[in-house]
């Protein structure tokens, strides 16, 4: 079993993020096995994509916007910081991809195979209270554990 092991890495993507911009992605990982210590990712909306496979994550410090970690991937943050930007007000009759001004989710379910779990966690105030949005799937919403 090989897996790819990155210490004291920094991805960082400065393009614009959100609306009509999209994403800005810093990092895809799509190795089966990885594993990140002590890195830094940042960007602004969808700075980690998570593409697939099973990574591990010690002390690293991940700043994004919105979706900032998403995808396909099984990992594990541990000990690691997650930072993510305000949204910027909007500017009169500008568009809104949806979400609050000042309240986060930790997640948004893109398929019906989500599932979020947080344990030992501390949240903050910035975290709406249930943790992550169906995104609209009402057929099947993402399962998830908190302890």
């Amino acid at each position: 079993m090989r897996w790819c092991t990155y210490e004291f890495g920094r991805w960082q993507n400065d393009g614009p993020t959100g609306g009509k911009q999209g994403q800005t992605v810093a990092l895809r990982v799509a190795e089966k096995r990885a594993s990140f210590f002590n890195c830094t990712i940042e960007g602004g909306q969808g700075v980690l994509y998570d593409e697939m496979g099973t990574h591990y994550f010690r002390n690293c410090t991940i700043n994004g916007g919105v979706d900032a970690i998403f995808g396909f991937g099984r990992s594990f943050y541990d000990d690691c910081r997650i930072d993510l930007q305000a949204r910027p007000r909007r500017a009169h009759g500008a568009s809104d991809t949806g979400g609050a001004d000042d309240k986060v989710y930790l997640g948004r379910a893109w398929e019906d195979s989500s599932f979020v779990a947080y344990t030992y966690s501390k949240i903050a105030n910035e975290i709406v209270p249930i943790g992550y949005d169906d995104h609209g799937n009402i057929q099947k919403p993402p399962q998830g554990l908190s302890t």
